[in-house]
């Protein structure tokens, strides 16, 4: 049999979850299929079973994924495979290849300067052989060495269309190695400049779906320095005067064009100053972005020191993703990921990316058993992470205190901490005592000495996604909730700051770190939330805990919140009354005992006396506080939520619960 459901059985022993997310893949009749899978469905073995399913059928299929780490990841797993007999290639854009060439002359220019130490001199050797002999890929080496010698950008040594032939060896294997695949293992960036600039089969499946809005984007959103740009200019002999002009008045849209027009008028360099070439034709793209066509395409202009920047961004790429996707050729694409709906119901899921609601069919898909998470809460009136726009000292000191005070560090505890910044990251790692991740370091490094015991944690801005260390963690600290910051530019081209798309954004990179705790069956992780938002409701952090942690996560907060409550003496009896009449909370169903607490009708009032089992009800400590606050209601027997929290718990509006 072909379909994702047979395959996947003969591979492995399926778990109920994978199971559930192959017969949902193989029932689905839609031309976009949504589906989040939490950490521990096993999702990657699910789709690389529907894309053998539709290969068996004569179809050409691509599976993208995000990162090359996760590229090898798919390489690995797709091993289990093996027995279908259907090829599987992996393809990769030149660019994130090595030029040799582009290192000699990086390294020329490097040692000419008298820049170079003795490191460096090493890495570029080893950078040059590892780009004629190894996989040549600039990812592969940043993992396997570290950072490129002497400050070098990936962008300075990759692999460009009008390179010698000598150069594209490695690229030209690989590419080799894919041609007559049925199946394409790829990243993001290609799958979609393929959609925007070529062909592509009538099979794409997404895994890490929930990044593809960031790759989108990310591709319109270009940087031109004027220090970088003159530099080039007096390299490559090209007149200076137009840029002078320029830097006098760099929003007149007019001296732009004057200096575009220069640049492409002056003299042709030669084969050998490939990176010269590149760096103009780039210029002139940015100084002529205003005049393009698109919806929501802007510029601006800022200072960074002495450097004026030029950037250019196209604010809603990621909305046009599906009709790209389908001009290219596509009739079905899957999104899958642990994060693609957080804050969101699975179906909506794909409206960001331009996919009609009529298009979709979606479902979600969570582990109801793997691994065990638990949860510790600093107290809400903490001081806030930060002060009139910037980084909150108080806070800082005041988190890092609540850590070493609670036993973070005690005994044998291996934490991972995901910090926010540089900065936080160099903060937490003084205080408690960790290795702090260095600016300009690889991280895979820093995760290697974590594996084998050779530093005892790690803090880092880093580790949100892909880090993997079954029974290695201990304890998975997140010292700043992770917003990000507004986007002065796009917020001005689509007419407002978009919050509920940043609370989304944090929500699934929340969601994302949480995943770091809990890589096998047997893992077992203490969470640490030391930012004070994490009390207020409104934030939506409750869609970012995985479904089966939820009822922790609950005891968690309901506990602290209960110390700050005032004493009632009567409270213990009404609740055991209540816990005794209903055995669990009403709105969810939750039997976590520690997690449930009594609350009173509307109308009814302990003040009053109104105490009996008839004045209330049994709810998870989450629920009690929304009704609280009057963002959950019950009228008439039917629970009622507000909009603001809809996201988050609108699959209770609705529900009948006792009235009295």
């Amino acid at each position: 049999m072909t379909t994702t459901t047979a395959i996947l059985s003969r591979a492995l022993r399926p778990r109920d979850q994978q199971s559930r997310l192959a017969a949902f893949i193989d029932r689905a009749t839609a031309p976009a299929l949504a589906a989040q899978a939490d950490t521990g469905t096993g999702k990657t073995a699910v789709l690389l079973s529907a894309a053998l399913a539709q290969a068996k059928q004569g179809k050409r299929v691509i599976l993208s994924t995000h990162t090359i780490q996760l590229l090898h990841q798919l390489e690995r797993e797709s091993a289990l495979f093996a027995a279908e007999g259907v090829g599987i290639g992996t393809r990769l854009g030149m660019r994130n290849f090595i030029s040799p060439s582009r290192v000699e002359r990086a390294w020329g220019r490097a040692s000419a300067g008298g820049v170079l130490t003795a490191d460096d001199e090493a890495t570029f050797s080893d950078l040059v052989a590892f780009a004629q002999s190894g996989s040549g890929l600039i990812e592969d080496f940043a993992n396997e060495y570290g950072e490129l010698p002497a400050g070098l950008k990936p962008s300075e040594i990759s692999l460009l269309p009008s390179a010698r032939s000598a150069d594209k060896a490695a690229w030209q294997r690989a590419r080799a190695s894919v041609r007559d695949s049925q199946i394409a293992l790829q990243t993001h960036a290609l799958t979609l400049a393929q959609s925007r600039f070529g062909q592509l089969p009538p099979v794409v499946i997404f895994d890490e779906a929930d990044a593809l809005g960031d790759v989108a984007d990310s591709a319109e959103d270009k940087r031109l320095s004027l220090a970088e740009l003159e530099a080039t200019m007096k390299h490559g002999e090209i007149d200076t005067t137009p840029l002078d002009a320029l830097r006098a008045a760099p929003k007149d849209m007019r001296l732009r064009e004057k200096l575009a027009e220069a640049l492409a008028e002056a003299p042709k360099v030669n084969h050998d100053e490939e990176e010269t070439r590149l760096a103009l034709s780039s210029a002139r793209w940015i100084l002529t972005a205003h005049k393009l066509d698109g919806p929501r395409r802007g510029t601006e202009v800022r200072r960074e020191g002495n450097d004026t920047i030029i950037r250019s961004l196209w604010a809603d790429r990621a909305r046009w993703i599906w009709q790209d996707l389908t001009e290219a050729g596509v009739e079905r694409a899957i999104f899958a990921s642990a994060t693609l709906a957080v804050g969101d119901r699975v179906a909506l899921a794909l409206r960001r990316y331009g996919v009609p609601s009529d298009k979709v069919e979606g479902d979600s898909f969570s582990p109801r058993r793997f691994g065990k998470m638990s949860f510790r809460l600093i107290a809400e009136t903490t001081p806030a992470p930060f002060s009139d726009g910037t980084a909150n000292p108080a806070w800082q000191q005041a988190a890092a205190d609540w850590l070493l005070r609670e036993g973070l560090m005690r005994g044998a505890n291996r934490p991972l901490v995901l910090a926010k910044s540089y900065a936080d990251t160099a903060f937490f790692a003084e205080r408690l005592g960790l290795t702090g991740h260095e600016r300009g370091q690889s991280l895979s490094g820093y995760i290697e000495q974590f594996r084998t015991g050779t530093i005892r944690g790690l803090v880092t801005p880093a580790g949100w996604v892909g880090v993997d260390l079954p029974g290695s963690i201990t304890d998975l600290v997140i010292p700043r909730l992770p917003y990000v910051g507004v986007d002065e530019l796009k917020a001005g081209l689509v007419g407002r700051t978009d919050f509920p798309a940043i609370k989304a954004a944090m929500q699934r990179k929340l969601k994302q770190g949480l995943g770091r705790g809990i890589r096998t069956e047997d893992d077992r992780v203490m969470v640490w939330l030391a930012d004070p938002r994490v009390h207020d409701m409104g934030n939506g952090i409750i869609a970012a805990i995985p479904e089966r942690f939820r009822d922790q996560f609950s005891v968690a907060l309901g506990r602290l919140r209960m110390t700050q409550a005032p004493v009632r003496t009567e409270q213990a009896a009404f609740r055991a009354a209540l816990l005794a009449h209903y055995g669990k909370c009403v709105v969810t169903g939750c039997m976590v005992e520690a997690a449930l607490e009594a609350a009173h009708l509307p109308g009814r009032s302990w003040k009053a006396g109104h105490n009996g089992v008839e004045d209330g009800i049994v709810v998870r400590a989450d629920i009690h506080l929304l009704l609280d606050k009057g963002l959950m209601l019950i009228e008439g027997g039917v629970l009622r939520v507000d909009s603001s929290i809809a996201p988050e718990y609108g699959q209770y509006d609705g529900r009948r619960v006792p009235a009295n």
